[in-house]
């Protein structure tokens, strides 16, 4: 897979963001983590990407993707190159570092050839799996990053030994091409999508995913909303970052900015009377907790005759009404700040 000659493919960068696949409904196993070869449990995938796979989920229900491994640094990439480089020198002491590289290669691409970019390091190259409604992974015939040819995607149609295996494969692999995925010649479980990679083997040009910068491309789409009862707003306390906001979060799929507002304003505060006056704009900022996540924020105007709270969201355990005047200097991101400030005249009024 790895030395396939992908390099010469033109790129022309999207800006597509990144997502975090813990927002999303697929199983999570991320392998790297486990094995110490990468210092986050987080899995990350470009928007279009993670779109794809809910696709692909949706139609093999009630079966369940699996995911083991999305975006991948550099610097994970070479800690898995090293480790494997160590198991095939001790597996096999005759070969010279010229077949070492090319035999590593074949599933683990050099981590620091600046001319060639890892696929997983685009964010649109991910390793994955099957698995019942019950979340027991289907038989695939060998375990993840088994290097030898069983792992070849169609091995058990040409070889005698695992029926149930050459099915299974088969059901993933059609599923995932109907998407637009490629797949790989020696690992049964590695997809790509949008990179030089897929470009090389969907014979299209160009790649629209090239490297994927994590800090600046994270990005979580959310929503939220300014209400005004009266001359006061609304401000909700974050327990996991023991930060006052304004009420917000997520963007659902099938969501418009308005009613995901409206429903973080139920889940945060229990207002369910709510008018919906415009929206006021956006702008983004990381989170305290995440300071690479940057969130995209839809803020919409809204205002209400209820005065009493009830916070549903357990994560959000504190609502209350504050004087219009006092708001900004209770929000605790300067970006949240600044963003109310620039409308906070016209709410007098």
């Amino acid at each position: 897979m790895s030395l396939v000659p992908y390099t010469k493919i033109e790129i022309k960068e999207n800006g597509e963001p990144m997502v975090d696949l813990d927002k999303y409904d697929f199983l999570l196993e991320p392998k790297y983590f486990q094995q110490e070869l990468s210092p986050t449990p987080k899995m990350y995938l470009r928007e279009g990407v993670a779109q794809k796979l809910l696709k692909v989920q949706k139609s093999l229900s009630p079966l369940r993707l699996k995911i083991w491994d999305a975006f991948r640094s550099r610097d994970v990439q070479n800690n898995i190159y090293q480790k494997y480089w160590q198991e095939f020198k001790i597996a096999h002491p005759e070969w010279d570092n010229l077949t070492l590289e090319l035999e590593v290669g074949k599933f683990v691409s050099p981590p620091y050839q600046t001319e060639r970019i890892p696929p997983h390091a685009t964010g649109g190259t991910v390793d994955l799996t099957l698995a019942d409604e019950n979340g027991h992974e289907l038989d695939m015939g060998t375990i993840f990053d088994h290097f030898g040819p069983e792992a070849q995607p169609e091995y058990f149609e040409t070889h005698a030994g695992n029926p149930t295996a050459a099915k299974n494969r088969k059901i993933l692999r059609e599923a995932m091409k109907a998407e637009g995925f490629t797949t790989d010649q020696d690992e049964w479980w590695h997809f790509d999508y949008g990179n030089q990679m897929w470009a090389l083997k969907s014979d299209r040009s160009p790649a629209f995913y090239g490297e994927a910068n994590i800090s600046k491309m994270l990005q979580e789409i959310s929503a939220g909303g300014v209400v005004v009862n009266n001359d006061k707003v609304l401000v909700v306390f974050q327990d996991k970052t023991q930060t006052w906001a304004l009420p917000k979060g997520h963007i659902d799929e099938g969501e418009t900015p308005e009613t995901a507002a409206r429903r973080e304003i139920y889940e945060e505060a229990g207002i369910t009377d709510l008018i919906f006056i415009k929206e006021l704009g956006s702008y983004t900022r990381g989170t305290k907790k995440h300071p690479d996540i940057k969130k995209f924020i839809t803020i919409s105007l809204f205002t209400t005759n209820q005065n009493a709270l009830q916070p549903l969201d357990i994560e959000n355990s504190a609502a209350k009404w504050v004087d219009i005047e006092e708001v900004a200097d209770l929000l605790s991101y300067n970006e949240d700040k600044k963003f109310f400030l620039k409308f906070k005249d016209s709410l007098d009024k």
